[in-house]
């Protein structure tokens, strides 16, 4: 399918502050109008395995300027998560200044304070020409989300190496600790290990009240999932389930 940039468009889903019981930040979400009208997620378009990287590149770039230039239409002031594939960013460790999510953000007058890029654990090796690309993402004032910690083998030399703000615990964890003593407990370790080295988590995924009273006993900063609200096309139009938090 030809996907054209008139049929690209951002949605976006509330992650919620555990502190302060209110929005902290959006993310950013793919999303394409079908040929029978229905708004499609591009997930599976970017995790098609015959997906060339100039293509996917295109379309995430498309996305990217969509949502930032909505919310700047907007004038929003909370954070916006931004989904980065580490793929693409090596060409930029040495020419930051053409790093295009920046350029988004100096375009249409956004903070990058205001920025949290978002990158898988499971592509993160640690190489030097990533690590130098998200430091340049840190030095213009971004916070660095690590998303689907715990998905892939965790390793603390690449944590210690990136440093990141935030971790997104994987949603698998979240759905399984509902049946599973184990599973219910390396949740209780990861929140204690960031909770010691000052990183925050973010838990993602949440579906159900037993998995948010579950993950609200461990005390983490933020929580994200359709239990509290499903993706908008607009940061207006969000409306937070009251039933799930006190706001």
């Amino acid at each position: 399918m030809n996907l054209t940039q008139e049929r690209i468009i951002a949605h976006f889903q509330p992650i919620l502050s555990a502190d302060a019981e209110d929005i902290y930040a959006y993310e950013v979400l793919g999303r394409y109008a079908a040929d029978d009208g229905v708004v499609k997620s591009l997930g599976p378009f970017f995790a098609a395995p015959d997906i060339s990287h100039e293509e996917a590149l295109r379309l995430d770039r498309i996305v990217r300027r969509y949502a930032i230039k909505k919310y700047a239409e907007e004038k929003r002031d909370e954070y916006l998560f931004i989904n980065i594939r580490l793929a693409w960013l090596p060409p930029f460790a040495e020419h930051p200044e053409d790093m295009v999510t920046l350029q988004l953000a100096k375009e249409f007058g956004i903070s990058p304070e205001k920025l949290v890029i978002e990158i898988t654990e499971e592509e993160y090796n640690a190489s030097e020409e990533y690590l130098r690309a998200i430091i340049h993402y840190k030095r213009a004032g971004c916070r660095i989300a690590l998303d689907d910690y715990g998905k892939s083998a965790s390793n603390i030399d690449r944590l210690a190496k990136l440093q990141p703000d935030i971790i997104k615990i994987n949603m698998d964890y979240i759905h399984n600790s509902e049946k599973s003593f184990h599973y219910r407990e390396y949740l209780r370790s990861l929140a204690s290990f960031a909770d010691a080295v000052g990183i925050e988590v973010l838990y993602e995924g949440i579906e159900t009240p037993r998995q948010f009273e579950f993950c609200e006993s461990l005390k983490g900063n933020y929580y994200q999932g359709f239990f509290f609200a499903l993706p908008q096309p607009s940061m207006s139009d969000v409306i937070i389930n009251k039933g799930t938090v006190h706001i």
